[in-house]
């Protein structure tokens, strides 16, 4: 009996020890796939030389899409680099969205991506013209072989442009997690952009909402800065006639050298020092990106252009960039 016991319970310890494995295992996976796990520092090197300009954000809103990529300003001709050691594995050449774009894969799970190019490497640029040439169309989508095209960290790809969907050179630039072709922020892999300029918040909006959230009114008030920054509305309190509310801000950030007004990193609100409701753009995945619309005051930007980020769930709304220790946001 004693031997059983002792056999029953090495099994149990056993079966124990792998459930933990496969757990942490399955974590860890699920973490390297989605491009949490780590972010390399000095992995990847600036695709230009000079300092970063943006003219555009990760996850900024745009019309029914967040921006998957940063935009970093130039020249036609503008030479581009590659952010690492890696090959080509696509090419796509279209009239619309990335125009020329080279994607790049790289040892350690990633791709980077460069769109709106006005030119690749000539061995590259005679490649594609052979294959056009060939299918006798310009929009072509090709996958090279496995190391056709090499290219070792810093070295030159190609050029900076405007095709396909730009409205002024500059280089589309992403970092996908190859895996799962989810787009991350680049700049939490390191590269330096000079940036003393606090985003700027220009109005703050109130929706009275029933019990299934829905918006019965919403009503938009002017934000008043502060000498030390901070901003305020005017009275400093407001009054609400409903008993369910939600907010939403209209906020840009602003960086040195350029006159953009990109989207925000990040939103907090808190309740006295409490995380009530909080997003990151850190990372989303293509499918879920339509989700924007809301995520946004969709009335507000068909009719005015005008984006607001929504600081309340509403229901359905499927975008991973919220944290899941925020309410809902619903006051």
């Amino acid at each position: 009996v004693l031997n059983f016991l002792e056999y029953a319970f090495d099994s149990f310890l056993l079966r124990v020890m792998l459930i933990l494995i496969l757990l942490f295992w399955s974590t860890l996976v699920s973490f390297s796939t989605l491009g949490y796990y780590h972010f390399p520092k000095d992995y990847f090197t600036s695709p230009v030389k000079g300092p970063i300009r943006l003219s555009g954000t990760f996850g900024e809103l745009r019309p029914n899409h967040l921006h998957a990529g940063i935009d970093i300003k130039g020249s036609v001709g503008q030479s581009l680099y590659a952010a690492a050691n890696g090959y080509i594995s696509r090419i796509k050449v279209q009239k619309d969205g990335y125009g020329k774009v080279l994607y790049i894969r790289h040892p350690n799970g990633y791709t980077s991506v460069y769109a709106h190019m006005n030119s690749f490497e000539p061995e590259v640029e005679a490649y594609v013209k052979s294959i056009q040439y060939e299918k006798k169309q310009f929009e072509v989508e090709i996958y090279p072989a496995k190391g056709k095209f090499s290219y070792q960290k810093g070295q030159k790809i190609g050029t900076m442009g405007v095709t396909g969907r730009s409205f002024g050179p500059h280089l589309h630039f992403e970092i996908r997690n190859t895996r799962s072709e989810k787009p991350l922020n680049p700049l939490l892999f390191n590269f330096v952009v000079e940036d003393t300029r606090s985003p700027r918040l220009h109005n703050l909006r109130l929706y009275y909402l029933d019990n299934n959230a829905e918006t019965i009114e919403k009503k938009t008030f002017s934000l008043i800065r502060r000498k030390n920054g901070d901003y305020r509305v005017s009275g400093d309190t407001l009054t609400v006639p409903a008993s369910n509310i939600g907010l939403a801000l209209k906020a840009y950030d602003h960086m040195n050298g350029v006159s953009n007004w990109n989207g925000v990193y990040s939103l907090k609100v808190l309740e006295n020092d409490n995380s009530y409701f909080e997003f990151k753009m850190d990372s989303f995945s293509f499918k879920e990106t339509r989700y924007i619309n809301a995520h946004l005051d969709y009335e507000d930007m068909v009719t005015d252009k005008s984006y607001f980020n929504r600081c309340y769930l509403l229901p359905g709304n499927k975008l991973s960039v919220y944290s899941h220790d925020a309410e809902k946001g619903i006051i």
